[in-house]
């Protein structure tokens, strides 16, 4: 299991969409992952140090941005 903490920008960078363009600026919500760059959602992130894609139910996220919208609930977002 892997923890961001988004309060601490070097660990929340190190995670981006998985799209070419490796967005930064992601967001959880209602347990999937948003790109507020592409405006999609994901059920996974490219941990960028690896190039592992990790899914988001391996994923905790603890902070401003966490899963408080919904862990694994099923989304409400298109």
């Amino acid at each position: 299991m892997h923890r961001i903490e988004t309060h601490d920008k070097t660990q929340k960078w190190q995670w981006a969409c998985p799209t070419p363009s490796r967005h930064r600026d992601w967001r959880v919500v209602d347990g999937l992952f948003e790109c507020r760059s592409c405006g999609e959602t994901f059920k996974e992130l490219v941990h960028l140090p690896t190039g592992n894609r990790v899914r988001r139910e391996n994923v905790e996220v603890v902070g401003a941005e966490a899963d408080h919208k919904g862990a694994f609930g099923r989304p409400t977002v298109e």
